[in-house]
């Protein structure tokens, strides 16, 4: 870029328009309030990511958007803009590339993109390693957990969850403890599933207690750490898992009870895009339950709110679900 008085002007307004937003999204308030506004901070991060500008107080305010992106708003579009920064983020310090990187890893397996989640994935790993920081290598492994767990590939998600338990544990962080416990559990959980068959092979032929034991006993011991720290998001996903477990042994009452806590928690702190992931499980439980009118609408607003967001993996999930009820006479 050419500098001109034009040029000084723009930038230096760049720059106040980033601390302005990064100051809104910092401060502890009611971020739903500011959701009109989104879209100004968004702008702003679009221009530093095409002119270079301004790239440390760019990313920052990712960062601090981040939460509210995943709950609230249109994942494809939070997704780009993260890809269009981290294309122009090597002049940033290790520490701001490792938060936006790991978002981005995030937005691109919630979305179904794995091999390019993994590739974030394992920069996120690199970094965190080069840094011998060890929280960062609890957020690390749980990520690659969850990315390998989202393809299906049981042996490295156990590996990376059992590491992240290790650390957790090392360095006394209970709600990553607690993420690195839900991981292992959904590591057994999905395996045992998918040696018996699937999930439709599992609803006809439940897995066993004894199956299911180890795992709901780490999901428990998850739970309780959340409780203790007070973290809701936390404890709304050891509802789910634990919701997931009990519909794998063919406990629909159990199950729903879990799903049900799980979305009032979801609710209460504005997560959409979970809540539409929690009423795809009421949805499965009432299904159990021969509760098909219920289940049908539950299904239904599940799928609304997974094409609002972009959460194609979920809406596929949802539709299959959804499709087998309408077939029922």
């Amino acid at each position: 870029m050419i500098e001109t008085d034009l040029t000084v002007d723009f930038l230096s307004g760049l720059e106040r328009s980033l601390q302005h937003w990064l100051a809104r999204w910092r401060q502890p308030a009611d971020h739903l309030a500011l959701q009109p506004l989104r879209g100004h901070a968004l702008r702003a991060l679009w221009w530093a990511a095409t002119t270079g500008a301004c790239l440390p107080l760019a990313v920052d305010l990712a960062v601090a958007l981040h939460t509210d992106a995943m709950y609230s708003g249109q994942w494809q579009e939070w997704k780009a803009c993260l890809a269009r920064l981290a294309a122009a983020a090597d002049r940033v310090d290790a520490a701001r590339l490792f938060n936006l990187l790991h978002r981005l890893a995030t937005m691109c397996f919630r979305q179904g993109d794995l091999d390019e989640a993994l590739a974030w994935g394992e920069r996120v790993l690199a970094l965190a390693a080069a840094g011998q920081d060890r929280v960062r290598q609890v957020i690390a492994a749980n990520l690659l957990a969850e990315i390998y767990l989202t393809a299906e590939h049981f042996a490295p998600a156990q590996t990376y969850a059992e590491q992240a338990v290790a650390l957790a544990a090392a360095i006394g962080d209970p709600p990553r403890r607690a993420d690195a416990l839900i991981n292992r559990a959904r590591v057994h959980l999905d395996a045992a599933v998918a040696a018996a068959g699937g999930l439709a092979a599992v609803e006809l032929q439940p897995l066993t207690a004894a199956q299911t034991a180890a795992l709901e006993k780490w999901l428990h011991e998850a739970l309780a750490l959340v409780q203790a720290s007070c973290d809701v998001a936390y404890e709304t996903k050891a509802h789910l898992f634990l919701h997931h477990a009990l519909a794998a042994r063919g406990e629909w009452t159990q199950a729903l009870w879990r799903a049900q806590t799980a979305l009032a928690l979801v609710e209460s702190y504005g997560d959409d895009a979970g809540r539409g992931v929690v009423l795809q499980a009421v949805g499965r439980s009432l299904a159990g339950l021969s509760r098909r009118a219920e289940a049908i609408e539950a299904l239904q607003s599940a799928m609304r709110i997974h094409e609002h967001h972009g959460n194609r993996l979920a809406q596929q999930n949802t539709q299959r679900r959804l499709e087998k009820l309408l077939q029922v006479n």
